[in-house]
């Protein structure tokens, strides 16, 4: 759906277009898009639990202005230590909008999952922004690890929704997985209903893959 490369300023550049893509072209509340975001990597372990987007991003545009840039670094985790290491100023912290921490936040959590899991996190994201009452609830299943797999539930589901799963065994334990989900988080939903979700998915992984050809 979306091709990005794995440099550190692809990275950010990446996280940049697809915050500014989601909100603009989806129509998702930021501070909503943002909550997902948080949750997804606190669940996956790449934020600390008592993390904060705002602060985050407040973090991230005071340290900037210092001089402390993702062309600065090598690796993406070694400027992302070094934003939530740096002290801010607290005066200037007041001058500094919401929505810009909370824009400037949201970026740098994207960034944090593209470069642990590159295209496949940004349809990911697409997805959760389309459909965001559908995801928030099962985010917290999605993140957990299956037994017997080493990738977090939410990759297998995301390569079956795109097609790209060669894997006929792989495809059938995230349909199985996902399905499992749908019930434990909605226990009347029919399963006539579960495949209009997932035709829904489908067709917005499809829309997104012809808007960037």
């Amino acid at each position: 759906m979306f091709q990005i490369l794995v440099g550190i300023a692809e990275v950010i550049s990446s996280a940049v277009s697809l915050v500014a893509s989601i909100v603009k072209t989806v129509g998702i509340e930021l501070v909503q898009f943002a909550r997902m975001l948080t949750e997804l990597a606190k669940g996956l372990g790449l934020m600390e639990p008592e993390s904060d987007v705002i602060e985050l991003g407040d973090k991230g545009i005071q340290a900037e202005e210092m001089g402390i840039t993702p062309d600065k670094f090598e690796e993406y985790d070694d400027y992302l230590r070094a934003v939530k290491d740096f002290e801010v100023d607290k005066d200037k912290s007041v001058s500094i909008s919401e929505d810009d921490k909370l824009k400037k936040g949201a970026e740098l959590v994207t960034a944090v999952l593209i470069s642990k899991y590159g295209d496949l996190a940004a349809t990911f994201l697409w997805l959760c922004a389309k459909m965001p009452s559908y995801f928030e609830p099962r985010m917290p299943y999605l993140t957990t690890t299956p037994k017997d797999s080493d990738s977090p539930a939410f990759v297998g589901i995301t390569r079956y929704l795109e097609g790209k799963e060669t894997d006929f065994d792989k495809n059938l334990e995230a349909e199985k997985l996902l399905t499992e989900i749908d019930k434990t988080v909605e226990p009347d939903i029919t399963d006539s209903k579960i495949e209009e979700q997932r035709r829904a998915m489908e067709a917005i992984i499809a829309m997104g893959q012809k808007e960037v050809e």
